[in-house]
C-alpha cells in the first residue's frame, strides 16, 4: 500500500470512527437530553435527571433542598425526622439560580410541596450566560427549540471517553427505587449528629485545602461580572407568591478564607454582602451565614477545604436554618 493511500485509509477509518461514536452516543443519549419521560429505572449521568428521578421516586415529599454542592450535605433524613414530613436533597454542584428555579417548577408539579430550602451562593449571579445543560433537556425545555449551540456542546460531549462509556453503560445498567431514596445524602452516620464527631483531615492537609479553595474562588468562581439578567431572576422569583413557603440560606465559607477575602478582596465580600441584603429586602426570608457559625473553630470537625463543610457542619447550619424558620424548636 503506497504512503498515500494508507493516509487516506487512515482519515477515512478516523472520520468513521468519530462518526459511529458521536451518532452512538447521542442515541444512547446518557444525559438524557431527549427524555420527555421520567424513568426511575433509567441509568443517566445528568444530575438533572436525577432530580426529576429522585421526585418521581417520592410522590409523597413535601420538602425539598435546592443548593450546590455546598447544600448536598443537608441530611434530608434527619430533616424528615425533624420534621414529620418527607424531604428530598435536590442539592446539585454548580447549579444555577435558573435551575434551582427549575427544580422548585417542577416538584411543585410531581409533589405536594409545602417548603423549600434554598442553599444559597454568590457566584450564583455571576456571568452573562444562562444555564446551557439546563436548556438542552426536554424535561426542562418542553418547546424543543433547535439550539446549535446546544447541539455542539451535544456533539463535543460525546467525543470525550468517558461520555461514550456511560453510552454504553446505559444500555445495560439498571436503577431501582432505592438508588435515590431521599436524594444527596440520604444516609449519613449517625457520629455526623454528636458533639463528638471528628474530621477526616489533618490540621495541616485543611490548611492546604482551604488555601486552594481561596486561590481557585478568588481567581475564576469570582471573576466574572454580576449578571443582570441572573439578579433580577432570581429576585423576581423569590419575591412574588411561589405557591410555598421558603428560606434562603447563605452558607460560610472557612474562617480563614473570609478573613484573607476580606483583607485581600474587601470589594469582592461587600458584594456578596450587598447581594444579601438585596435579597433580604425583597423576601424577607434570608438567613445570612456569611461570617461563620457560632461553634466554628476551622478545624477538620467543620471543614474538607474552604468552602465544603462536614456533615456536622452542615447538621449544625440545617439545624439552625429550619429552628429560626420556625420548623422546628431550637
Amino acid at each position: 500500500m503506497s504512503a498515500k493511500k494508507a493516509i487516506f485509509s487512515f482519515f477515512g477509518f478516523s472520520m468513521f470512527f468519530t462518526v459511529f461514536v458521536i451518532g452512538f452516543t447521542l442515541w444512547r443519549d446518557p444525559y438524557c437530553n431527549n427524555c420527555s419521560e421520567i424513568d426511575v429505572h433509567r441509568y443517566s449521568v445528568n444530575s438533572y435527571y436525577e432530580v426529576a428521578q429522585i421526585l418521581k421516586a417520592n410522590p409523597d415529599a413535601e420538602v425539598i433542598i435546592v443548593g450546590t454542592s455546598r447544600g448536598q450535605g443537608f441530611s434530608p433524613e434527619w430533616l424528615s425526622r425533624k420534621l414529620g414530613k418527607k424531604v428530598l436533597n435536590l442539592a446539585v454542584a454548580g447549579s444555577s439560580a435558573e435551575a434551582k428555579i427549575a427544580f422548585i417548577e417542577l416538584a411543585k408539579k410531581m409533589i405536594p410541596l409545602k417548603m423549600v430550602i434554598w442553599q444559597a451562593d454568590y457566584y450564583e449571579i455571576l456571568g452573562d450566560s444562562k444555564e446551557s445543560k439546563l436548556h438542552a433537556m426536554k424535561l426542562y425545555s418542553p418547546a424543543g427549540q433547535l439550539d446549535f449551540s446546544n447541539l455542539k456542546s451535544k456533539i463535543l460531549l460525546s467525543l470525550d471517553h468517558s461520555n461514550f462509556d456511560a453510552a454504553i453503560a446505559s444500555g445495560n445498567k439498571k436503577l431501582t427505587n432505592e438508588s435515590f431514596r431521599l436524594g444527596v445524602d440520604s444516609i449519613v452516620s449517625e457520629n455526623c449528629f454528636k458533639d463528638s464527631f471528628a474530621g477526616s483531615l489533618s490540621e495541616e492537609t485543611l490548611k492546604k485545602e482551604v488555601q486552594l479553595m481561596y486561590y481557585n474562588y478568588t481567581k475564576q468562581v469570582f471573576i466574572p461580572k454580576e449578571s443582570r439578567w441572573k439578579k433580577d431572576l432570581m429576585l423576581q422569583y423569590l419575591s412574588k407568591d411561589i405557591g410555598v413557603d421558603f428560606v434562603v440560606a447563605f452558607v460560610p465559607y472557612h474562617p480563614d478564607f473570609t478573613k484573607q477575602l476580606q483583607h485581600e478582596y474587601p470589594e469582592i465580600m461587600q458584594r456578596h454582602l450587598d447581594w444579601i441584603n438585596d435579597l433580604q429586602k425583597a423576601t424577607g426570608k434570608v438567613q445570612s451565614y456569611i461570617n461563620s457559625i457560632e461553634q466554628d473553630d476551622g478545624s477538620p470537625k467543620y471543614w474538607k477545604d474552604g468552602t465544603h463543610f462536614t456533615c456536622y457542619a452542615s447538621y449544625l447550619i440545617l439545624q439552625d436554618i429550619v429552628s429560626k424558620a420556625g420548623l422546628i424548636q431550637p
